[in-house]
């Protein structure tokens, strides 16, 4: 009798304490897309796109793909860079709770000066 309250407090604690952890945990949401060339639209391997206010980089893949997840919801400014090309920025982007946004860029290759 004695094994079985315990067992029921257990499970009622660990219930309340996953609820309330689960109660504060902060939305988040997902950017993907892909980096490719202004002019030949070629995939940009190695590109690295980052959010700058939330300390994010990544880096894509060889087909120029990427996926930023576990955003905190909210609008985020967006940039992409890249040695060979001009870098490339989207202000306000919006990233909302459980969902996927869609974010593609296109660089344009450096000029030689």
């Amino acid at each position: 009798m004695k094994n079985r309250h315990l067992a029921i407090c257990t499970i009622l604690v660990l219930t309340l304490l996953f609820s309330v952890v689960s109660v504060f945990a902060e939305p988040q949401g997902i950017l993907k897309g892909k980096v490719f060339d202004e002019e030949t639209k070629e995939p940009i391997a190695e590109a690295v796109v980052e959010i700058e206010k939330l300390n994010i980089k990544v880096v894509t893949d060889e087909d120029g793909f990427y996926t930023i997840g576990g955003i905190r919801v909210g609008f985020h400014d967006v940039k992409v860079s890249h040695s060979n090309y001009n870098a490339k920025a989207f202000t306000a982007v919006g990233v909302a709770a459980n969902v996927v946004t869609t974010l593609n860029f296109e660089l344009k290759k450096k000029t030689a000066e």
